[in-house]
């Protein structure tokens, strides 16, 4: 586990290499977002570009640390949690830069700026989110009550039992909103791809503060009723 320390920092200086490499090359006006269709509605500078390894940069870094927090309290499975986050965060970022940096460029069209017909770098995030969703997913069930990741609302964290359901339906609900992200995001396209990962990512947030209300309520009627009794 303490492997991947390096490896996520690694990412992240890899990202700001590539990006340099680029902007040596790329002219000092380039295509900066793209329509539906994939064609360029608007050109802006290169320096754009430097937007997405920074923020991966903030986002990974503010992981690692949580990650860094959790291991000095010897809590190891929210360290790997965290420390997965990141390189998952870190590696969608690069993908999308990458992708962008290849359609500025001219990519997927054979000359120019032409970018008709080349899949758009909103799908791809809608596919890559969806794909950190399902990863997010998986370790969402094991993760004890902590004040740092998981379903955390003030229902969840009102009891164990509501805390335990809570984390499993966000399990289940994240692997059903990450696959349905990455099929929406081969199905759709452009604006249309963006408009569905908002209300997919709404919907998953609404469901699981919805579940773990309900827990919360069954947990303390058990515990009213248990009390009648004695």
């Amino acid at each position: 586990m303490r492997r991947l320390y390096p490896i996520v920092r690694a990412l992240i200086v890899l990202g700001f290499i590539g990006t340099a490499v680029f902007l040596v090359f790329a002219p000092d006006t380039v295509a900066a977002h793209f329509n539906a269709a994939g064609e360029p509605d608007r050109y802006g500078s290169k320096y754009e570009a430097l937007l997405l390894p920074a923020v991966s940069a903030l986002m990974g870094g503010a992981f690692l640390l949580c990650a860094r927090a959790a291991g000095k309290r010897g809590a190891a499975l929210y360290e790997r949690i965290f420390l997965w986050t990141a390189l998952g965060e870190v590696a969608l970022f690069h993908g999308i830069g990458a992708y962008a940096m290849w359609k500025m460029s001219g990519g997927g069209s054979g000359s120019g700026l032409n970018l008709a017909g080349g899949v758009d770098y909103l799908r791809l995030t809608s596919v890559l989110v969806g794909l950190l969703l399902v990863l997010l997913g998986n370790v969402m069930p094991k993760a004890r009550r902590n004040g740092l990741f998981g379903v955390r609302t003030a229902w969840s964290l009102s009891g164990g039992e509501a805390w335990r359901k809570s984390q499993r339906f966000g399990g289940f609900a994240s692997v059903a909103a990450g696959l349905l992200l990455a099929l929406l995001g081969v199905v759709l396209e452009g604006w249309a791809s963006l408009a569905a990962l908002t209300a997919v990512l709404t919907l998953w947030a609404l469901a699981c503060v919805a579940a773990s209300y309900r827990y919360s309520r069954c947990e303390k009627g058990g515990e009213s009723e248990y009390s009648d009794h004695s």
